[in-house]
């Protein structure tokens, strides 16, 4: 109070009295909340893609729509933990993400890390929780398109969700089928030539020193073609230069008889002797190995278990090879096709809510390898082309006595010039 008025009061007699004023207070900003427009009960058709639909309650607030969390889930396959009215969990896959919402919350909990909630995006309805297409489309990695209109709610693209991904995989094996990695059917199949001669080809090459080309100059040529139904081949290499008059000639003849069962391949002349330890002779070989082996060995199984609803598939260099369902008590089984060589494939199952999980098998099938029951035999004799020896003779059995297990025995014979003679027997 001034001293104006006290002093006017002591002259006049009367005593002042202090009326309170009032001020104006500022509200609490931390109670402050900001208001949302009421939000209205609907019905409307909410679709997974071209998938699945279902007419299902929603809320509509303004151009904002709130979908019921746990239907939408469960509509894509997607494994739900708990819900009701007050709190949502569920797990993701594949990697086995948590997934929890809170009704009222303003964060939202995606494997571990907090995703902002904005105001009435969660919201309790029922005994379901509602859940704004903002905020799905945050937490599921998809797009949705709402149609007020005709009240349609659709996931563009289910292919993030564990039913876009089953679907997909259903019609890729529909497609593709078993055996995806086997060989391809031939577009063109060539019969036997009718012809008993037919067909030439000559190769030649010639090297020399620009310098002195007539005296370093030296050259090959090579020639082949259908003779008698095979196959004649003959070729000749100078050994240094021309001038010298030194050169190296092969020649021979090979017929081939795809279908044979007593005799599939006659070699004459300069070719490659039967054993383990095959080595060049001027002669004949003959045997019913086949000219082109089939790469496809065997089958071979591998099984296992897992729950319920599961799929498995076999792949090998990315394609389906064979794909099973477990049976009622969660058994699987795949054939594996066995190749020479180096057979790796991949397992891959697929759970019922998009699990995925992948193990690796690599199995070795050497080349000496034959089928159960499959008989081979090979017989070569002649002249040795290297000074080891100056004959050779060799014979060769093969038998595939199980799937596992193939057995082989022979003998090797050697005509030596400074050395005894000798027979070498092979198992």
């Amino acid at each position: 109070m001034s001293l104006l008025p006290l002093l006017l009061a002591a002259l006049s007699g009367w005593t002042p009295v202090e009326v309170p004023v009032a001020h104006p207070v500022a509200p609490d900003t931390a109670q402050v909340v900001e208001a949302q427009p009421p939000a209205e009960e609907i019905l409307l058709e909410l679709r997974i893609g071209r998938l699945v639909e279902r007419l299902v309650p929603a809320l509509a607030r303004g151009e904002e729509v709130l979908l019921p969390a746990s239907t939408l889930l469960a509509m894509s396959e997607v494994d739900v933990v708990r819900a009701d009215s007050a709190q949502l969990a569920a797990r993701l896959q594949p990697g086995n993400r948590s997934l929890l919402l809170e009704a009222g919350g303003r964060q939202a909990e995606l494997d571990g890390q907090a995703v902002e909630v904005g105001p009435g995006e969660v919201m309790a309805s029922g005994p379901d929780l509602m859940v704004s297409t903002r905020l799905l489309e945050a937490l599921l990695d998809v797009r949705f398109e709402v149609d007020m209109a005709e009240l349609v709610a659709t996931v563009v693209d289910p292919a993030p969700l564990p039913i876009g991904r089953r679907v997909d995989r259903e019609q890729r094996w529909g497609i593709q089928g078993p055996g995806g990695a086997g060989r391809p059917p031939a577009e063109l199949t060539l019969a036997p030539s009718p012809h008993r001669i037919g067909g030439f080809v000559a190769e030649w090459s010639l090297a020399a020193d620009p310098s002195s080309a007539a005296e370093s100059a030296s050259g090959s040529l090579a020639a082949a073609a259908q003779l008698l139904g095979g196959e004649f081949r003959a070729s000749g290499r100078s050994r240094g230069p021309m001038a010298g008059g030194a050169m190296d000639a092969s020649a021979s003849w090979r017929h081939v008889r795809p279908h044979g069962r007593v005799l599939r391949q006659l070699h004459l002349g300069d070719v490659m002797g039967a054993g383990p330890r095959p080595g060049s002779i001027r002669g004949i070989h003959l045997g019913n190995a086949p000219f082109v082996r089939d790469p496809l060995v065997g089958m071979e199984r591998i099984s296992g278990q897992l729950g319920p609803g599961w799929d498995v598939e076999l792949r090998r260099h990315g394609q389906t090879v064979d794909l099973a369902r477990v049976d009622e008590r969660g058994a699987w089984a795949l054939d594996i096709p066995l190749q020479y060589g180096n057979n790796a494939v991949e397992v891959v199952a697929w759970g019922p809510h998009g699990e995925v999980v992948t193990t690796e098998h690599l199995m070795v099938m050497q080349q000496e390898r034959l089928p159960a029951g499959a008989l081979e035999w090979g017989l070569s004799a002649g002249a040795c082309t290297s000074s080891r020896c100056s004959g050779a003779g060799v014979a060769d059995l093969r038998w595939g006595a199980s799937r596992r297990w193939t057995l082989r025995a022979g003998a090797e014979g050697f005509v030596r010039d400074t050395l005894p003679d000798a027979v070498l027997p092979s198992v």
